[in-house]
């Protein structure tokens, strides 16, 4: 009988979320370019929460249905203000990997810039005799 319940409760959450996000999209279809440029990031927030939400409803309990059920503003809606309460460190995240990713720009582990300071070693060692002298005396005393 409990599982029938549960069954139940998974079905009704399954259809109310499919329901607020068909109804969501439907908006958008009426929304002119600007607004949903605007809008971009809710849009991207509720397509991964609808996701999110039905791949996870099967392991939902029965008083975590009832409560996503009983939200007043709606289950996507009401997930997207506690979403919007919750530090992201996505940017965080982006700023160390791009930070990285120069670092490694700007050793020579790249073909082009291994090649460059090869040509610059080269060019240093076929300087004319007579500068190459007092050239090399300058860099051992700088």
């Amino acid at each position: 009988m409990k599982q029938k319940v549960k069954e139940e409760l998974k079905q009704e959450f399954v259809q109310k979320l499919y329901g607020e996000f068909s109804t969501y999209r439907e908006h958008l279809l009426c929304e002119n370019p600007t607004d949903l440029i605007a809008e971009a990031y809710k849009i991207e927030t509720f397509s991964s929460l609808y996701e999110v939400l039905l791949a996870k409803s099967a392991q939902l309990s029965d008083v975590a249905l009832l409560n996503l059920l009983n939200m007043s503003s709606g289950i996507l809606e009401g997930m997207y203000k506690k979403w919007l309460g919750v530090k992201d460190h996505s940017y965080q995240e982006l700023e160390e990997y791009v930070g990285h990713e120069v670092e490694d720009l700007e050793g020579y582990d790249l073909p082009e810039a291994e090649n460059e300071r090869k040509q610059e070693a080269r060019n240093y060692e076929t300087k004319n005799d007579t500068d190459r002298e007092p050239y090399k005396r300058r860099m051992v005393t700088a």
